[in-house]
C-alpha cells in the first residue's frame, strides 16, 4: 500500500514537473536562447582555443547563471523552486528532501516488487485437465495366474477355446492378445488348442479343424 502511494505521487510529481518545466521554456524562451549561445561558444572553443572566444564564453555563461537564478531555475528544476518558493524554504533543502523520498520509494516499491515475483513463482502452477501429465505413472498391466491350459489355473484357457471353437475369436497370438494376455501365453494357448485338435496349423498362422 505505501509503495502504491509514493509511486502514485511519484508519477503525479513527475506529471507536474513537465507541465511546469514546458511553460517555463514558454514563459523564458529567451533563457533557452542564451543557453544555446553558450553551448555554441563552448564547441567553438573547444576546437579553436581562442582567447578572445574564452572570454566571450565566460562573459555569456555568467550572463546565463544570472538569468537563470533571476527566474526561479531552469526548466529541469523549474519544480523545485516553485515548491520552494510556495513553502518558503531554501531550493537546496527543498531539492535533497524529494529527492530522498523519492530515493525510498523506488526501494519500497523494489523490495515489494521482489517479493511479489518470488511468491508468484512459488506458487505451484495449475494442471491442464485437458491434457495428460506426462508424469503420470502407467498402468501396469495386472499379471494373473490363470494361464495354464489344465488343472485348476485354466478357466480362462478353456473359456479362450470355447469362442474360438464357435467361431467368435480368431485363432492368431494378436487375437488372443488382445483379450490381455502376453505373446507367450498367447503362443501357449494356440499350441494347447491345437494339440486338442480344435485348429490346426495353416502355414504361418491357424486355423479352425473342420
Amino acid at each position: 500500500m505505501v509503495s502504491a502511494c509514493g509511486l502514485f505521487l511519484l508519477s503525479v510529481f513527475s506529471a507536474a514537473g513537465y507541465l511546469i518545466a514546458n511553460q517555463y521554456s514558454k514563459d523564458n524562451f529567451d533563457v533557452g536562447l542564451q543557453r544555446r549561445n553558450v553551448e555554441i561558444l563552448q564547441s567553438v572553443y573547444d576546437q579553436h582555443h581562442q582567447k578572445q572566444t574564452g572570454l566571450r564564453l565566460e562573459r555569456e555563461t555568467a550572463k546565463l547563471n544570472e538569468m537563470v537564478q533571476s527566474r526561479g531555475g531552469d526548466g529541469a528544476t523549474a519544480i523545485y523552486h516553485a515548491i520552494a518558493k510556495a513553502t518558503e524554504q531554501p531550493t537546496h533543502l527543498v531539492t535533497l528532501a524529494i529527492r530522498l523520498v523519492w530515493a525510498v520509494v523506488f526501494v519500497v516499491a523494489g523490495i515489494t516488487l521482489s517479493r511479489y515475483c518470488s511468491e508468484w513463482t512459488g506458487r505451484p502452477r495449475p494442471k491442464n485437465p485437458s491434457q495428460k501429465s506426462s508424469q503420470a505413472p502407467r498402468r501396469a498391466r495386472s499379471s494373473t495366474k490363470d494361464t495354464q491350459t489344465t488343472g485348476e489355473a485354466a478357466t480362462r484357457y478353456r473359456a479362450i477355446r470355447k469362442r474360438v471353437r464357435e467361431g467368435n475369436l480368431k485363432p492368431s497370438v494378436r487375437s488372443l492378445v488382445s483379450e490381455g494376455m502376453t505373446n507367450r501365453t498367447a503362443v501357449q494357448y494356440l499350441a494347447a488348442m491345437a494339440k486338442d485338435g480344435i485348429i490346426s496349423r495353416n502355414g504361418k498362422g491357424y486355423h479352425l479343424t473342420p
